[in-house]
C-alpha cells in the first residue's frame, strides 16, 4: 500500500512541476490503484475519499463518462461500506444531475442500471426510478440493435459468393457469424430483463402497481 502512495504522491509532484490543471491518466490509475489497496486492508472510508478524486478526475475526461458512472457506482458502495448511506445517495444524486449535460449511449445503460439497484438499496425510490428507466431505454435501444443486426446478417445471401474458400468452410463460418450474433442478441435480451425487473421492483416500491405490473410482464417475455 505504501508503494501505491508513494506513486501518487510522485505522480502529483510531477503534475505540479509541469503545471498541470487537471489528473492524468497516469494519475488516475494510480489513484485508483491505491483505493483499491485502502479497501482491501479495511481503510474503506479512506479508500471513498480516493474515490471520490478518481469520479471527479474522470469527470474532466474526454470521452470517459462510463468511466464517470463507474467511479460513481464505486465511490457510492464504499460509502456504504463504511457506513455512510447518506453520503452514497447524494454522491450518486449529484451525478445523476451532471449527466444532464451529456449525451446517453447504450454502452451507459450497465452502470444506470448499477445506480438505480444501489439507490433502491439505499431507500431512495424516486430516484432509483430515475436512474431504472434510463437504464431500460439503454438496454432497449441496445437490445433492437442487436435484433436489427441479426436479421441482417440472416437476410444476406452473398456469404457462399467466396471462391477462394470450399463451400464447406462458407457453411461453417457462415453458422459461426449465425450462432455469434444470436448470442449476442441474447445477452442484449437478458439484460433488458434485468433492468426490466429492477424497475418493476422500484414501482412496486412506489406503489406504481399497474406500471410494475406492466415492466414485469414485458420482462417475462425475454429470456432469462
Amino acid at each position: 500500500m505504501e508503494s501505491a502512495a508513494e506513486a501518487v504522491t510522485e505522480i502529483r509532484g510531477r503534475l505540479r512541476h509541469a503545471g498541470a490543471t487537471s489528473a492524468s491518466f497516469e494519475l488516475i490509475h494510480a489513484l485508483t490503484a491505491y483505493a483499491d489497496r485502502l479497501d482491501k486492508v479495511g481503510r474503506v472510508a479512506e479508500a471513498a475519499e480516493v474515490s471520490a478524486e478518481v469520479m471527479a478526475a474522470w469527470w474532466h475526461q474526454a470521452d470517459s463518462t462510463v468511466q464517470f458512472l463507474q467511479a460513481v457506482d464505486l465511490c457510492s458502495e464504499r460509502l456504504v461500506r463504511s457506513g455512510q448511506p447518506e453520503q452514497a445517495h447524494a454522491c450518486i444524486v449529484e451525478a445523476m444531475g451532471r449527466m444532464r449535460r451529456r449525451k446517453r449511449d447504450t454502452y451507459q445503460a450497465g452502470a444506470w442500471h448499477d445506480l438505480g439497484v444501489r439507490l433502491l438499496a439505499l431507500g431512495a425510490p424516486h430516484a432509483a426510478l430515475s436512474a431504472g428507466e434510463q437504464a431500460v431505454q439503454l438496454y432497449r435501444d441496445r437490445a433492437r440493435a442487436h435484433q436489427e443486426r441479426h436479421r441482417e446478417l440472416e437476410a444476406e445471401d452473398d456469404w457462399d459468393d467466396d471462391h477462394r474458400y470450399s463451400e464447406a468452410y462458407l457453411l461453417k463460418r457462415r453458422h459461426e457469424e449465425l450462432e455469434s450474433s444470436r448470442k449476442e442478441v441474447r445477452r442484449a435480451e437478458q439484460d433488458l430483463r434485468d433492468a426490466l425487473l429492477a424497475l418493476s421492483a422500484c414501482l412496486q416500491r412506489l406503489d406504481r402497481l399497474d406500471e410494475a405490473t406492466a415492466a414485469a410482464a414485458e420482462a417475462a417475455t425475454l429470456p432469462d
